[in-house]
């Protein structure tokens, strides 16, 4: 178990990784915009890697891209942050959670976040560029923020793992 973490500790420990993955997010996305933006797809070490331009409406492979705009602000705007709020007031009042712990949590909150205010600034939708796989074998597109959201869970699960075997 953790010892108390100081507020100040806890505020570098939350904020920093939270801006790191907000910045790289929404620089890469300006990037890709700028040089990928209606133009084929480009294609590195084979087809393993591929920076691929898109917009999209809705969640995960699209899910729910198809819903009313409305449907889509409340599922993909307002219920968003009203989570992530809610997260930042855990983080701050949980006492048991270790510095490292509160860094990977906030590696989700950043990409959470970055993902909100494409969608608050870019008319609902979220900009992706990255799809990697090996022929037909091939991940959704997606971004940083989904990056920091993905590698932030499951460190955040490997630490619970680790911290429950060891007591």
């Amino acid at each position: 178990m953790a010892s108390a973490i100081s507020i100040r500790k806890k505020i570098i420990a939350v904020f920093s990784p939270c801006a790191v993955v907000i910045f790289l997010d929404q620089v890469t996305k300006l990037i890709a915009e700028k040089r990928l933006s209606g133009r084929e797809p480009v294609f590195l070490l084979k087809d393993f890697f591929v920076f691929v331009f898109t917009e999209n409406q809705g969640a995960f492979l699209s899910l729910g891209g198809n819903l009313g705009s409305v449907v889509r602000i409340i599922i993909f705007i307002v219920l968003p942050l009203i989570i992530l709020f809610s997260a930042v007031v855990y983080l701050f009042r949980k006492n048991k959670l270790s510095f490292r712990q509160l860094c990977f949590f906030s590696l989700i909150l950043g990409g959470g976040l970055s993902n909100v205010f494409d969608r608050i600034f870019k008319g609902g939708e979220v900009v992706d560029f990255m799809n990697i796989g090996i022929r037909n074998i091939r991940t959704g597109i997606f971004n940083v923020a989904d990056l920091g959201i993905v590698f932030g869970a499951g460190l955040l699960a490997l630490s619970f793992i680790k911290e429950k075997k060891t007591g």
